[in-house]
């Protein structure tokens, strides 16, 4: 390696990649102190630099390469320490932990002391010159040292300056002249790529396209019509090109007026068409005539004041068949009904009409038809209970069974069997409620039809609730709107141990939802945590520690809306 001021040893891995490229040589070992490690520099290596075992250089090719021998313990075996008769950091450290300047001989004058560095002119003057920073004491000028005075940066016959970015400002600069910059030689064959691009590249684009316009081989050459010529030709309406009507296949000048005339003066320019006198002709005359075809007028316009006789008229596509009158179909008057006509159909809306269905009526409903009971039942056997003035039942109409036969035994305190009556008085008068809710509630086809349920399932499916639920999985959802989602699941996870479980049924407002582990013989001391999905179809649910790719069974509870 050059000699550089590195010694064959960088202090750090920054140092090493600072060494320029002149000062790096192939194969070239340098020791790293901090790293306890030997470099070699490869220059044709292209290995990735990791920054460990590879370190590329801050500028140019080439890479450092970490040497598997580091230190000295791992040469041939040895160990760290394997010369303990020399003085080492820790063996040197100790020795003088034990030493004070008591075990110099104080005649030997191998050491200062304060008062000895004081007492002596010669170290008191030298101490002063070599603190003397920056006061240039020897008086030594930048010729003696081979060196620049800074008086001569950026000043004639001087040496040019660098600004901020490290480059001579433009005016420090040369003009390059003609002579300077040489001949070029453009080459206006190059397609035009876009905006950007070397001078040379700029100037054989703007040649290219200057050919393309003008037309000619190259483009300098004169061209055979200016813009400016080409544009007062193409606005010019003084028919520059001196174009004839024969060639355009037109009527020469006042050819088309002479026919224009000659069609307007003409009595009966258009002879296939009849003559308004024509008609009256026809009209006044018997047979078909012969300036109407045989086959009558089609599709003709005719005055709302024309009288034209029945007989006459092709019926209407929508008129009535057989029909003598020739009307047409409609809602109107005088106009036909369809026999689709929804006015003809059975299920069109009725005429008030509920005086027929009152009783006596023509077609009268009974207490059945409408899920009512008959007034008659209303006290009779097998019928219904009636309350009495005090919204209660009576004696009559209460079963035996519940009846309370009261039969003092012995004598009985008078507040005894107050208290006795008064609790009776409540439970009738409970029981005498109960009857009249449920009385109230049998007025209503909800509260008959709710009554008349025979089970909870039928109540929670009459009142809107929803339950589908098959080995242990599935939904509940209650009358009021709550959805709760319950059963075992198996997912997907991905190399992360990442997954989508999706729900049986999709929430519409917000979700709460819990998982665990739905198979504790498998990852059972795994975390099986949640989060929130990408809608309400789904959630995002992971296994910790990562399991990896692989089919997980998750239990799950979700509430929401």
């Amino acid at each position: 390696m050059p000699e550089t001021g590195y010694a064959n040893i960088a202090a750090d891995l920054t140092q090493l990649k600072a060494i320029p490229a002149s000062e790096r040589v192939d194969k070239y070992c340098l020791l790293v102190p901090s790293e306890r490690s030997w470099f070699q520099f490869v220059a044709d290596s292209v290995s990735n630099a990791d920054g460990i075992l590879i370190i590329a250089p801050d500028q140019g090719s080439g890479r450092w390469h970490r040497l598997s021998v580091t230190d000295h313990g791992m040469l041939a075996g040895l160990g760290d320490d394997d010369h303990s008769q020399y003085y080492n950091t820790q063996r040197l450290d100790q020795w003088l932990s034990a030493k004070s300047t008591s075990h110099l001989g104080e005649g030997s004058r191998l050491y200062y002391t304060d008062t000895r560095v004081s007492a002596n002119s010669t170290v008191t003057a030298n101490a002063n010159h070599r603190n003397a920073v920056g006061a240039n004491p020897h008086g030594t000028t930048a010729a003696q040292v081979g060196a620049i005075p800074s008086a001569e940066k950026g000043i004639a016959n001087g040496v040019a300056s660098l600004d901020s970015q490290g480059k001579v400002p433009s005016a420090q600069l040369p003009t390059l002249s003609d002579t300077e910059t040489q001949q070029r030689t453009i080459d206006p064959t190059l397609a035009t790529p876009g905006n950007t691009g070397n001078l040379m590249q700029l100037l054989s684009w703007l040649a290219g396209r200057i050919r393309s316009i003008t037309g000619k081989p190259n483009w300098f050459d004169t061209p055979d019509t200016t813009l400016a010529e080409a544009a007062t030709h193409h606005t010019s309406t003084a028919n520059p090109h001196a174009v004839t009507a024969a060639q355009t296949g037109a009527d020469t000048v006042g050819t088309a007026a002479a026919y224009m005339n000659a069609h307007t003066n003409a009595s009966h320019p258009h002879g296939q068409y009849a003559f308004g006198t024509d008609l009256s002709t026809h009209s006044s005359s018997s047979g078909n005539g012969t300036h109407i075809p045989t086959e009558g007028i089609v599709n003709a316009n005719i005055s709302s004041t024309a009288a034209i006789a029945e007989s006459k008229l092709t019926l209407a596509s929508d008129a009535a068949a057989n029909v003598a009158s020739r009307r047409t179909l409609g809602t109107g008057a005088s106009q036909a009904c369809a026999g689709n006509d929804m006015r003809l159909n059975n299920s069109r809306p009725p005429d008030a009409h509920k005086s027929s269905h009152k009783t006596g009526g023509t077609d009268a409903l009974t207490p059945t038809d409408i899920g009512a009971i008959a007034s008659s039942e209303k006290g009779a056997a097998s019928g219904i209970a009636v309350l009495g003035a005090d919204q209660k039942l009576a004696d009559a109409q209460v079963p035996g069974a519940n009846k309370i036969a009261f039969t003092p035994a012995g004598n009985l305190e008078a507040t005894t069997v107050q208290a006795a009556v008064a609790e009776l008085d409540t439970k009738k008068q409970l029981k005498s409620q109960t009857l009249t809710d449920l009385s109230a509630l049998t007025t209503t086809s909800f509260g008959r039809n709710l009554l008349a349920r025979t089970s909870g399932a039928n109540v929670y499916s009459y009142l809107g609730g929803i339950s589908s639920i098959a080995n242990g999985s599935g939904y509940h959802k209650l009358p009021d709107g709550w959805l709760v989602q319950i059963g075992s699941y198996v997912v997907s996870l991905d190399a992360n141990g990442n997954g989508t479980l999706l729900y049986p049924v999709s929430f519409t407002g917000f979700v709460v939802p819990v998982v665990s582990n739905g198979d504790t013989g498998v990852l059972g001391s795994s975390v099986f945590a949640i989060g929130p999905g990408s809608t309400l179809n789904d959630c995002k649910v992971t296994v910790r520690p990562n399991p990896g790719a692989g089919n997980v069974r998750f239990n799950l509870i979700a509430v929401g809306i």
